[in-house]
């Protein structure tokens, strides 16, 4: 079950840089969860193997932040948002690599 609730955080943490690189607002995930969760707050969204949707708003919103200071740093264009390469730096720095 803490793998399925890993992947999960990690599908909702990508969520915002595909919707970039796709020319979408990435805040459209937030807002989809917003409607979406709390009509469905008692199915899926609530199973133990995932977080609540409220949780995954806040989750989601700061990988915007996040995502948001490195288009501005970089100058990313629609299409150009790196994640693989920022979420390997991220994962070597807590491994201490």
């Amino acid at each position: 079950r803490r793998l399925t609730r890993l992947s999960e955080r990690d599908a909702d943490r990508i969520m915002p840089w595909l919707l970039w690189n796709a020319g979408y607002d990435p805040r459209g995930a937030v807002r989809w969860m917003e409607r979406w969760g709390p009509k469905h707050g008692g199915g899926l969204l609530r199973k133990r193997t995932h977080d609540g949707w409220d949780e995954r708003v806040e989750f989601i919103e700061a990988e915007i932040a996040t995502l948001n200071a490195l288009i501005a740093e970089h100058g990313w264009e629609p299409g150009e948002a790196d994640w693989r390469t920022y979420f390997r730096q991220q994962l070597a720095e807590k491994l201490g690599e």
